[in-house]
């Protein structure tokens, strides 16, 4: 089953706009507002012993993760509801939004600290690698809730078949999965999907922290070892949090677009 939607529905191109506006505003927020901050808070003697240069790095995160979660729940909502070639178009702005974020920090540094032009192949090589890195997130949680959406609309498919031979009448695919309630499902590919992206967002943060230790040293005592591992479950626990967050994200999407899908005519194919 299909919903007739595309990219030329007015509620759809409102709801990429929203997405445009609300990435985009993160990522500036990030990288004009809180990378200036942070690089005069911790270049100015007057802020030593301030708690100013943390708080602006908690703020880094706290937004980084926000847009994570954004991106990934619409992404998420986007295929399910409309389809592959709509979610493209999520991706792209994202990638966008990503570009845009590492390119201002670039610019913004290098005015307020300087570039060091004899390594500015080596930042430029880092800059790419970064969005890389963002793409690379997107792509992996892109195929996995595809693949997911497409298994329970098969499922759907040869289920809604057989109600309409049987003359029952026959649901719109998303009232079986939306709204779900606080039980987690592994067989709602929202759900599901957003796991995924808690996985995702779980491995990038631990192979990042893995990196570092490795580059910082062996532990040298039991209170280095203490440290690791705190962290370690501090970046569990930051995942488990992203996951929830996604799930409400996508919820709140999806309360709104089972009525609207209730709306829409459909066909099976």
């Amino acid at each position: 089953m299909t919903l007739e939607t595309s990219i030329n529905n007015p509620m759809l191109r409102r709801r990429m706009l929203r997405f445009t506006v609300g990435i985009f505003s993160l990522y500036a927020i990030y990288s004009l507002i809180l990378v200036p901050l942070n690089t005069h808070f911790g270049s100015n003697i007057v802020y030593a012993g301030t708690m100013l240069l943390e708080l602006t790095e908690l703020l880094y995160e706290i937004i980084e993760l926000l847009a994570y979660a954004y991106a990934f729940a619409a992404l998420i909502n986007t295929r399910f509801c409309f389809g592959l070639r709509d979610a493209f178009c999520i991706f792209w702005i994202y990638l966008g939004a990503a570009l845009f974020r590492y390119v201002s920090i670039f610019l913004i540094s290098g005015y307020m600290s300087g570039i060091n032009m004899s390594n500015l192949w080596l930042e430029l090589l880092f800059l790419l690698a970064y969005v890389l890195l963002d793409a690379t997130q997107m792509i992996v949680v892109f195929v996995g809730a595809h693949l997911l959406c497409l298994t329970y609309e098969r499922v759907f498919t040869v289920r809604a078949k057989a109600q309409a031979a049987r003359g029952e009448p026959v649901k719109d695919k998303c009232a079986y999965v939306v709204p779900y309630g606080g039980t987690l499902s592994m067989k709602n590919p929202l759900q599901a999907s957003a796991v995924l992206c808690g996985i995702v967002i779980l491995l990038a943060r631990v192979i990042g922290r893995i990196i570092y230790d490795v580059s910082y040293g062996a532990p040298t005592g039991a209170a280095d070892v203490a440290w690791m591992v705190f962290y370690y479950l501090g970046d569990i626990t930051v995942s488990v949090l992203c996951c929830a967050l996604i799930m409400l994200i996508i919820r709140r999407m999806d309360c709104r677009t089972a009525e609207e899908c209730a709306a829409s005519d459909t066909k099976i194919k």
